[in-house]
């Protein structure tokens, strides 16, 4: 009788310390790109998060025939918003008056600045739908505007592919865009008139 003998397999310590050395290399590699791909996604999440406020503060003013508000907190976009219906019709939130519906009280990261056209550039920046659904200012004159989220911690030359612009319409349409080059003609910011 011949006894068959089996030979163990397995991986030596050189082999394993040659293939983590190799994971470690791509990790490296591979770590800024995900940063990077966080950042953007925190920065396409902040402008959908500002769009919705918009589209529900369009249909709470249509549905009320109210006004209806998004104004940043204190300190500007970048700490968040409320979006409100104003029942007293006086351009300001008023909680024992008017209809609260929607508040972002969550900062942005560090990395991300709000500017804006018109009345999101104020010194208290606001959005307001007339209750027709049309963007109007508080004196109710049209209220075309747009307003850009960009990355600040990228080369000036490629902040434009950083950048989220909600544009709206007087008509009350929102879109959001991403400008294909700095001087983008299909992205243009609206102007005040």
């Amino acid at each position: 009788m011949t006894a068959i003998r089996s030979r163990a397999r397995a991986f030596t310590l050189i082999e394993m310390m040659v293939t983590l050395a190799i994971l470690a290399v791509l990790a490296t590699m591979a770590a800024p790109h995900l940063t990077d791909f966080v950042r953007n996604s925190n920065l396409t999440s902040a402008a959908n998060n500002l769009s919705s406020a918009l589209a529900a503060a369009r249909s709470e003013a249509m549905k009320r025939n109210r006004p209806a508000m998004v104004i940043a907190q204190p300190g500007g976009w970048k700490n968040g918003f409320i979006a409100f219906v104003d029942m007293d019709r006086d351009g300001a939130f008023d909680p024992a008056k008017d209809v609260l519906f929607l508040q972002e009280t969550t900062p942005w990261p560090a990395y991300l600045e709000a500017s804006g056209t018109r009345t999101a550039a104020e010194a208290r920046p606001y959005l307001r739908y007339d209750g027709s659904g049309f963007a109007t200012q508080t004196d109710g004159s049209a209220g075309n505007l747009t307003l850009s989220l960009v990355r600040n911690d990228v080369p000036a030359s490629t902040a434009y592919r950083q950048t989220r612009r909600l544009i709206l319409a007087a008509t009350g349409r929102v879109r959001i865009c991403t400008p294909a080059s700095p001087t983008d003609g299909a992205c243009p910011p609206t102007s005040g008139s």
